[in-house]
């Protein structure tokens, strides 16, 4: 009987033995497949957060291109249009200055006429 005893006791401690190697064995799979999962989150997040840094500076490079493109066109249209307006005041004064002198000149040279006419008659 005792032998029965024993054989049943040692198969107990060998299941018992068993199903603790195999309790840790599934404890060990699962924080590797955890540790798995975790590692392949965190790569995927860390992909996804270079990928949308990436884009929002080409984003932010391309508007800042194109707001200086546009001041760089907007002031060379303002130059263009004064330094135009500054010529065309230019050539108005130029035009109003040539009219007088001419008027001057004319002036003059009647008032001249005149005088020496009026000397001529006199002697």
């Amino acid at each position: 009987m005792i032998h029965v005893i024993v054989v049943v006791a040692v198969i107990v401690v060998v299941v018992v033995v068993v199903v603790v190697v195999s309790a840790v064995v599934v404890v060990i799979v699962v924080v590797v497949v955890v540790i798995v999962v975790v590692v392949v989150v965190v790569e995927v997040v860390v992909v996804v957060v270079v990928v949308v840094v990436i884009v929002v500076v080409v984003v932010v490079v391309v508007v800042v291109v194109v707001v200086v493109v546009l001041v760089v066109v907007v002031v060379v249209v303002v130059v263009v249009v004064v330094v135009a307006l500054a010529v065309a005041v230019a050539v108005a004064v130029a035009a109003v200055v040539l009219v007088v002198s001419v008027f001057v000149v004319v002036g003059i040279t009647i008032i001249t006429i005149t005088s020496l006419v009026q000397c001529l008659l006199l002697y």
